[in-house]
C-alpha cells in the first residue's frame, strides 16, 4: 500500500509541474509592473540628496537618474526603454536636474530635446564643452572650490550663519555683475566662481554649491523680481542657517550688480540687505516661478543687521558694533559697514545731517588698540534699502604719524 501512496503523490507532483509550465500563473498588474520595471531600474545608478529629486514620483526619478548618469558621462542621448511616460514627467526631471546639480555647468538645459514612443523615451542633451576643454574647466572649479572652502575653514567659524557670511561676501566681492550679457557662462557655476562674471542664477548656483559642500542646507529658488528695470527673471536662495530657514538673494547684494549700478564703491564692497529675509519680506519684491513643482521651506527672518548687532533705533544703540566691523574691513579697498535704522525718523534724520558716531566709536576703538590708523569725517552714504532703513557706510581713513 505504501508503495502505491508514494506512485500516485510522484504521478500528482509530475502534472501539477506541467501544468505550471503549460499554464502559468500570470501575475497581477502591479507584479508585472515591477517585474518589468526592476531591470530597467538597475540600468541607472540611483542618486540620493537632491531636493528636487525627492519631490519627483517614482516614473520621473527614473528620468532624473538616466539623466543624470548621461550627463555626468557627457554621453550625447539616453534612452530610457519604458512606456507611458509624458511630456510633464520628463521637463519635471529635467528642472530637478537643472536645481540640484549645479556642478553641470557645461550642459545647455534650454537646448536639450526629448521624443517619446512605444519604445520609450529618448532625452538628447546639448553640451557647451567637452573633452579636453571640458576637463581643464573642471579641474579650474575644483581648484576655486577648493580655495574657497579652505578660505572659510581657516577662519573656524563655530556656526553655519558666519559660514555662509562669509562664502556670500567671497562671492560678491570676486564675481562682477554681468551687464552686458556677454560670458558664456554667466548662468552657471563656472561663470561665478572662475570666470567671475555671472547673472542671477549663476550667483544663486554657486553660492548653493559652495554651501552644500560645507555641508549646509541650500535651494535654488528661480522667480521674477522688481529690480529697477522692471520684473524681470531671477534666482536666489533658501538656506537652512543653524536650524532657521531664510532666504539670501546674493545678486541683489553684490554693490557690482544691476541693482546699485550708480555706486562706484568697488568691487569688494559687498552689502547684507538681503541676507536672511523672511518670506514676507522677500514677497515684496520677489516671487517664485508658478511653475516651480515643489513646496519650499517656508522662510523666517534672520536678517544679518540684526544677527551683527547693527540694527536699531538710533545711532548710539548700534555705533559701538558698526565700529567694530568697519574696522575689521580696513583691508577693504574702500572700509564700509552697512547698518539699519529702525526708527523712521532717525533714519531720515540721519540721511539730512549725518552724524560722526560711528567714525567717533571706531577711532576710539582704535587708539585703545594702539593703532595709528585714524578714520576721518568725510563719509560717502548710500541709502540700500529705504523702507528698512539700510544704509552703507563707505569710508576713508588715514594714519597718524
Amino acid at each position: 500500500m505504501k508503495l502505491f501512496y508514494r506512485v500516485v503523490l510522484a504521478l500528482l507532483v509530475a502534472a501539477a509541474c506541467f501544468l505550471v509550465v503549460r499554464y502559468p500563473i500570470a501575475p497581477d498588474a502591479g507584479e508585472a509592473l515591477e517585474v518589468i520595471a526592476d531591470p530597467v531600474l538597475s540600468l541607472f545608478t540611483e542618486q540620493e540628496g537632491g531636493f528636487s529629486r525627492e519631490r519627483l514620483n517614482e516614473r520621473q526619478r527614473l528620468i532624473y537618474d538616466a539623466m543624470y548618469q548621461s550627463v555626468e558621462q557627457s554621453i550625447s542621448s539616453v534612452t530610457i526603454p519604458v512606456s507611458g511616460h509624458t511630456s510633464s514627467d520628463i521637463e519635471a526631471a529635467l528642472f530637478a536636474l537643472l536645481y540640484d546639480n549645479p556642478q553641470f555647468f557645461w550642459v545647455d538645459f534650454s537646448e536639450c530635446s526629448y521624443s517619446i514612443d512605444s519604445n520609450g523615451t529618448s532625452i538628447l542633451f546639448t553640451y557647451l564643452y567637452s573633452g579636453d576643454k571640458l576637463a581643464e574647466m573642471n579641474r579650474r572649479l575644483d581648484a576655486a572650490l577648493s580655495g574657497i572652502l579652505s578660505d572659510v575653514n581657516a577662519q573656524r567659524f563655530s556656526n553655519d550663519y558666519d559660514k555662509a557670511v562669509y562664502v556670500h561676501d567671497y562671492i560678491a566681492a570676486s564675481c562682477e555683475y554681468d551687464r552686458n550679457l556677454s560670458s558664456p557662462d554667466k548662468h552657471t557655476v563656472y561663470g561665478a566662481l572662475v570666470s567671475q562674471r555671472a547673472v542671477c542664477d549663476g550667483y544663486a548656483h554657486a553660492f548653493r554649491m559652495v554651501l552644500e559642500r560645507l555641508s549646509i542646507e541650500c535651494y535654488y529658488v528661480p522667480g521674477e523680481a522688481e529690480g529697477p528695470n522692471g520684473v524681470e527673471g531671477h534666482a536666489w536662495n533658501i538656506v537652512n542657517l543653524d536650524g532657521k530657514y531664510t532666504s539670501v538673494d546674493l545678486t541683489w547684494n553684490d554693490m557690482d550688480s544691476y541693482l546699485f549700478e550708480d555706486i562706484s564703491a568697488g568691487s569688494d564692497v559687498t552689502s547684507h540687505t538681503f541676507f536672511g529675509l523672511s518670506d514676507e519680506e522677500l514677497r515684496k519684491t520677489h516671487v517664485v516661478d508658478v511653475n516651480f513643482p515643489y513646496p519650499l521651506p517656508k522662510a523666517v527672518d534672520f536678517n544679518w543687521f540684526d544677527k551683527y548687532g547693527v540694527a536699531g533705533p538710533t545711532m548710539e544703540s548700534i555705533a559701538e558694533s558698526a565700529a567694530g566691523i568697519l574696522i575689521g574691513n580696513l583691508d577693504k579697498s574702500t572700509p564700509y559697514v552697512e547698518i539699519c535704522l529702525t526708527d523712521r525718523a532717525v533714519f531720515h534724520e540721519f540721511m539730512e545731517t549725518y552724524s560722526g558716531e560711528i567714525i567717533d566709536a571706531a577711532n576710539a576703538q582704535l587708539s585703545d588698540a594702539g593703532r595709528n590708523e585714524r578714520f576721518i569725517s568725510e563719509m560717502n552714504c548710500f541709502v540700500t534699502n529705504a523702507d528698512r532703513g539700510c544704509i552703507l557706510i563707505l569710508g576713508s581713513f588715514d594714519v597718524v604719524e
